[in-house]
């Protein structure tokens, strides 16, 4: 990977996963290469099943001086993060997750390095998120349910708990290397949970949790127009799901009436049962870890 870093400091780096979209168009990767040249570094793993996208990206990134990974095919979000930190993790100092949907610019750098300085215990910082709804990560993590919180609320609940009880999703996640020392993420998750098992067993490492206040808009694509679309995200999310409380230690039955639950929402908004039916052909965890 061709590098301007001037620093004798362990890089910062930035891994983003895609999946059929063009790098040319990821408005954080455009930015931040523009303003954080031979400060940052990154690395691109790509999941795209479109030969004539995949032949952009890789085009771009030679061209941008960025690590490409081809990952021949959508392998799945847990397996294309531990292509790059194979890859990566023992070069860098601190990893910043990004998203295709979630703009980062240098101000969040900027205060993350102050952060750094602040409190240089910490492992893994997690920025505030909100999306049109509000505030989307952190949230509150309970039995497997995860739940908003308003930011008074999130104020309130690390002044009363820490941040023992809080999950957030990978968009803006900073962690440092040396967390992925003896750690990979779970392969047996495809899509869904990958953040929250991962913050999940780092609290179990003991590892020091702090939020990064810094506010991220996220294009969270959570109202699907398309049923069929919203099938396939479901099946999905339920099979990551079951997988996700099983490592959680959750009763199988209490995911299932979550799941459940969930299915019945969606049937309502879509006006279509085929939700339901879904739960029925799941993966069991079992059957996923054989598999």
């Amino acid at each position: 990977m061709n590098t301007k870093a001037v620093s004798a400091e362990p890089a910062t780096g930035c891994i983003i996963v895609l999946y059929n979209k063009v790098c040319d168009c990821i408005s954080s990767l455009q930015t931040l290469l523009h303003d954080c040249s031979g400060v940052l570094q990154f690395c691109v793993a790509d999941n795209s099943t479109d030969g004539a996208i995949k032949g952009k990206n890789e085009a771009w990134c030679f061209q941008h001086h960025v690590l490409y990974i081809d990952m021949a095919g959508n392998k799945g979000l847990s397996k294309a993060y531990n292509r790059a930190l194979n890859l990566v993790a023992s070069q860098w100092g601190w990893i910043v997750l990004l998203d295709d949907d979630t703009l980062i610019t240098t101000e969040y750098f900027k205060q993350l390095n102050q952060y750094r300085v602040m409190y240089p215990e910490t492992d893994i910082f997690l920025p505030l998120v909100y999306d049109q709804k509000g505030l989307l990560s952190p949230c509150l993590i309970r039995h497997g349910r995860f739940t908003r919180l308003t930011r008074r609320d999130l104020d309130r609940s690390v002044l009363r708990h820490g941040p023992g009880r809080l999950s957030a999703i990978n968009s803006g996640l900073a962690i440092k290397a040396a967390c992925f020392k003896d750690y990979r993420y779970d392969e047996h998750l495809f899509l869904d949970c990958i953040d929250h098992l991962f913050l999940s067993e780092m609290k179990t490492a003991k590892a020091q949790i702090n939020l990064l206040d810094i506010h991220l808009q996220h294009d969270f694509a959570d109202n699907l127009a398309n049923k069929d679309e919203a099938l396939k995200r479901f099946k999905i999310y339920a099979c990551d799901y079951q997988y996700f409380c099983s490592k959680i230690d959750l009763p199988r039955l209490y995911c299932r009436f979550l799941l459940i639950c969930r299915a019945i929402k969606l049937s309502l908004k879509y006006k279509n049962v085929t939700f339901i039916s879904v739960l029925r052909g799941c993966k069991s965890p079992g059957q996923l870890l054989r598999g």
